[in-house]
């Protein structure tokens, strides 16, 4: 039951192919109709108690001694709802969104999203690092699929680098926790502090700190629908499972740690989202300062760390997917970034509702207070970031009254799924969650105002500061390792006579590869 989304999801990827030859109109139709449907299923499996589930693929037992296991919990059933609400957002909009221009990779979509939900359902180590590694194949095979010059090809080769890094780090993981005795279980808490550190670690490479190459020949003012999918979901899938292990407790060091580095993060990238302009930058900074304020939020609340990171998770759907479809076509359309706004703001029944109570609990504690001080000012920049978008000019109407109804239908359905999957959450609205949300709302106001103020050169100054922390030296190392790995794939490609069986090949030793080292 649990795996009926993934499936419904492929078998959608599979029938668009296989109708490659049929109308655009019909195979677009028809992906939203699969997404559709994966989230009724969703919707009806998520319901009750916990459904585990093991994938008897893995054999012989000698070479592979775990399987992959999925767990459909309470900790991921509303992250798997917003997924495919997200994907269905992203597919509506892109009448509106691309025009006249061809939309392509519908079945990679599906498979993409598809594989995320696989991440999230994962319930031991073996299965995060196989349905990474295959998100990342996706990636790579749509990437030199759409890539047009070489460097392009190096800056995706460079970025999935990047991304193996962590998925090694998943490997380091299961080592150290095997090594002090522990078991391949995330339900359990890792036996090695070494163990949780290089969780973490892989959990942050996967943010994007060092984004690489996610827009590839994507030309034209707005993105396909594939880019914004990758630079939505590639992130996501990290973050729940520093949840569970988060919920188990770390020590007093590790937490402090982890809520120093969480403010350093979410005050970076708050400001790096603030102040760029195109929005595929712009996401993945809205990502990290999302990511980060929930892991320093975590910090201050440990043993409700699971659900303040699912609805820091929630927030980065909803509000990414919003930022990524949304241009104003009509005056109505400049009221949706205040309500987005709102789902961080409002300290009850909301995806920020959370995240509003940690703040409160760190300043009715007193300890650390700095702590919850911090978050508001990220909470307010992240609040402000999409706001000023309520802010820009008017675009014309190109499309006909049912493409229009179905772009605001794309518009709305953050709005009512950030909502309507927070309804009914354990949070409380005290005079101290109800403080924070007035003081963040005034240091909104004053963002707001301060950013329409600041124009010009000083506005372009500001942006070149923070411009100058950037990722260059790790991306000149980066590419370096990329251009070798292009040289051996060229080699491995002349020898097997085929770009396709050379990609497949190499994925089948990763596999291999992966799964021995998890398994041993």
């Amino acid at each position: 039951m649990a795996t009926l989304p993934i499936l419904i999801l492929m078998g959608g990827m599979v029938a668009i192919w296989a109708f490659r030859k049929r109308s655009l109109r019909f195979r677009w139709g028809l992906s939203i109709a699969v997404a559709f449907i994966a989230l009724i299923v969703s919707v009806l499996i998520t319901q009750g108690a916990p459904i585990r589930a093991s994938l008897s693929i893995w054999r012989p037992l000698d070479i592979f001694g775990t399987q992959i296991r999925i767990l459909a919990d309470s900790t991921n059933s509303k992250l798997i709802l917003a997924t495919i609400a997200s994907l269905i957002a992203i597919l509506l909009s892109e009448v509106v969104r691309i025009g006249q221009r061809e939309i392509q990779l519908h079945p990679m979509k599906l498979a993409y999203t598809g594989l995320a939900i696989m991440a999230l359902l994962s319930a031991n180590l073996l299965s995060v690092a196989m349905s990474w590694a295959l998100m990342d194949l996706v990636r790579l095979i749509q990437g030199l699929t759409v890539a047009e010059e070489e460097r392009e090809v190096s800056t995706l080769l460079a970025g999935v680098v990047v991304d193996w890094i962590g998925i090694f780090a998943i490997i380091g993981t299961s080592i150290a926790n095997g090594l002090a005795g522990g078991v391949d279980d995330l339900e359990v808490p890792l036996a090695s502090a070494w163990a949780v550190e290089l969780l973490i670690l892989a959990v942050i490479l996967r943010l994007g700190i060092f984004s690489l190459g996610y827009r590839i020949s994507n030309k034209g003012e707005t993105e396909e629908a594939f880019p914004i999918l990758i630079g939505l979901l590639s992130p996501v899938v990290g973050l729940p499972i520093l949840a569970r292990q988060l919920t188990f407790g770390l020590s007093d060091g590790l937490s402090i740690g982890l809520g120093i580095g969480g403010a350093i993060g979410m005050l970076v990238a708050g400001m790096r989202w603030l102040l760029a302009d195109e929005m595929p930058e712009r996401r993945r900074f809205l990502i990290q300062s999302v990511a980060f304020l929930g892991i320093m939020a975590a910090s201050l609340r440990p043993e409700h760390a699971n659900d303040v990171i699912v609805d820091a998770v929630l927030i980065l759907l909803m509000m990414g997917t919003l930022g990524s479809i949304w241009k104003i076509y009509a005056p109505w359309q400049r009221i949706i970034p205040f309500l987005a706004g709102l789902m961080i703001l409002i300290p009850v029944w909301s995806p920020g509702s959370m995240i509003v109570e940690s703040m409160a609990e760190g300043f009715e504690a007193g300890e650390h207070i700095w702590i919850p001080i911090l978050g508001m000012i990220g909470l307010a920049m992240i609040i402000v970031g999409i706001v000023r978008d309520a802010f820009d000019e008017l675009r014309p109407w190109y499309v006909d009254d049912l493409a229009r109804s179905l772009y605001t239908a794309a518009l709305m359905l953050p709005i009512v799924g950030g909502f309507g999957l927070s309804i009914g959450a354990d949070s409380g609205m005290g005079l101290w969650s109800i403080v924070t949300s007035l003081i963040t709302a005034g240091l909104v106001g004053i963002g707001v105002l301060s950013l329409r103020r600041v124009k010009g050169r000083w506005l372009r100054r500001i942006q070149m500061g923070f411009a100058r922390l950037n990722e260059a030296p790790f991306l000149e190392i980066a590419g370096v390792i990329a251009q070798g790995i292009l040289r051996v794939l060229r080699a491995i490609g002349g020898i097997l006579e085929g770009e396709g069986a050379m990609l497949w090949i190499f994925v089948i030793l990763l596999l291999i590869q992966l799964g021995s080292g998890l398994g041993s």
